[in-house]
C-alpha cells in the first residue's frame, strides 16, 4: 500500500527508495483517478451548482469558475501546526479535478479566505 511504498527503510538503497516513491505516486494517481471516477456521474447530472457552491464561500475565487471543465469533488478541515508560533491553525480544503485550494475561515462568517 501507500505507507508500505513511502516508509523510510535505511537498508534499501536510493534507487530502490526511488522506486517505492513512484510506487506510492501512482497508487495516489489511481485513487484521484478512481475518485474522480465514481464522483462524475453525480458531478453531471448535478451541473456546475456544487461547483458553484463551493466558490460561493471562498472570497475572490470566482476565477475558479472560468474553467468550464473544473468540477468540485470534495472539502474538509485540516490542521497545520504554525512555523512562528508553532500553534494549530485550521484550513478548510476544497479539492476541484484540477486543484486543490486550502483556505482560512473569516471570524464570524461562513466565508474563507485563500
Amino acid at each position: 500500500g501507500i505507507e508500505e511504498a513511502c516508509t523510510v527503510d535505511p537498508s534499501k538503497s536510493s534507487m530502490e527508495m526511488d522506486r517505492s516513491k513512484l510506487s506510492a505516486l501512482k497508487l495516489i494517481d489511481e485513487l484521484v483517478l478512481d475518485l474522480c471516477l465514481d464522483n462524475s456521474k453525480e458531478i453531471t447530472t448535478d451541473g456546475r451548482k456544487p461547483t458553484k457552491e463551493a466558490v460561493r464561500v471562498l472570497i475572490n475565487a470566482e476565477y475558479l469558475l472560468n474553467d468550464p471543465t473544473r468540477k468540485f469533488l470534495r472539502t474538509g478541515n485540516m490542521w497545520k501546526r504554525s512555523n512562528r508560533s508553532g500553534r494549530l491553525v485550521r484550513y478548510r480544503f476544497f479539492l476541484f479535478t484540477d486543484v486543490l485550494i486550502y483556505a482560512k475561515k473569516v471570524p464570524n462568517t461562513v466565508t474563507y479566505k485563500i
